[in-house]
């Protein structure tokens, strides 16, 4: 079974991610975050395994850093995209994060939330 399987609630979003990459940064539009990955939009599949270094613009003006590596790629007519697992981020931006989910999700962020898969 996938390492990286999902273990945490996704919500829906409609996000800003700058990848930034050796002498470069992208931008992508991130359509759903979890406390350990998330989803965004890209012209061209990412290879499985590929590592990103991410910077992801939540609402009222913050961002947070985290590294992380495609798990898998979508490459259909209505989608295309990559599923990334975050691998490291700093404590006070996995406050951040989990604060914003716990917005989205109506104070329902604990470690112990899964939805199959």
């Amino acid at each position: 079974m996938n390492e990286h399987r999902r273990r945490h609630r996704r919500v829906g979003v409609a996000l800003w991610a700058i990848e930034h990459g050796a002498g470069f940064s992208s931008w992508h539009r991130v359509s759903n975050i979890s406390k350990d990955g998330l989803f965004f939009e890209t012209a061209i599949p990412l290879p499985s395994g590929m590592p990103c270094i991410l910077e992801i613009e939540l609402a009222e003006g913050r961002s947070i850093r985290a590294t992380t590596t495609v798990v898998h790629a979508t490459a259909s007519e209505e989608e295309v995209g990559v599923g990334v697992a975050i691998l490291d981020i700093a404590p006070e931006d996995r406050m951040i994060l989990d604060h914003f989910l716990e917005m989205r999700l109506g104070g329902e962020l604990e470690g112990s939330l899964s939805e199959a898969t």
